[in-house]
């Protein structure tokens, strides 16, 4: 039992960090580059993708399968229009800087290309509690890129973590502009792709198996 909880925890790690939707698939970046100037905007605008993609999965597993391609995209974009507005008075509630940092980019989540994503994944042979599972853990891996980016940014351009002054020497403003996010980003997915490849390395490694000593008889022996 203990073997397969800590591979079932392996196995959900892995899908976190190395099959990352930012740094392994490309999705979010403008939201992970934009809006990770600060570490409170960072969570902010991850809560609200979260709001609006859960119950968009949700809302969209049953009916995928009926609806034609054109519409799926546009149903889907429609259900997050609705969940926006929870959304917005969440971020709200808790920041109103949030708000006032994240413009135009807290409405453009609607269309976030994570949410499209999950409409379009194979469902007609998987469970609901398997596909919930997967967004679950995908909306977790933007979460941890989230936070780890902004920590980053925010440390170095101003000094501070979460708003509090940090004793650090020196800042270097630079990291709050949009081409510093890119690039904070670029290095953090290159170290995960790094990472993954090294770990498949040695998993083939292992899987190479030793040539067998062969063990002649006596006769065969002697010629």
């Amino acid at each position: 039992m203990k073997k397969r909880t800590l591979k079932r925890v392996l196995t959900r790690l892995n899908m976190i960090f190395l099959r990352n939707p930012i740094l392994m698939e490309g999705l979010v970046i403008a939201t992970a580059v934009m809006a990770t100037t600060r570490v409170a905007d960072a969570l902010c605008a991850t809560l609200a993708l979260c709001i609006m993609a859960l119950p968009t999965a949700l809302i969209m597993y049953p009916i995928k399968e009926k609806l034609p391609t054109y519409a799926k995209a546009i149903v889907c974009a429609l259900v997050a229009c609705v969940m926006y507005v929870p959304a917005y008075f969440v971020i709200k509630a808790i920041s109103q800087q949030a708000i006032a940092d994240l413009t135009i980019y807290l409405p453009l989540l609607v269309l976030s290309e994570l949410i499209m994503m999950h409409t379009e994944k194979s469902i007609k042979h998987r469970r609901l509690s398997a596909y919930v599972t997967s967004t679950v853990i995908d909306l977790i891996g933007v979460a941890v890129v989230m936070f780890v980016v902004s920590s980053v940014r925010e440390i170095l351009a101003y000094s501070t973590f979460f708003g509090i002054p940090v004793d650090i020497d020196f800042k270097l403003p630079m990291f709050a502009l949009p081409f510093m996010g890119f690039i904070v980003v670029g290095y953090l997915s290159a170290l995960t792709r790094w990472v993954y490849l090294r770990i498949n390395e040695i998993k083939n490694k292992k899987k190479i198996k030793k040539p067998k000593t062969l063990i002649l008889g006596e006769e065969e022996a002697k010629v």
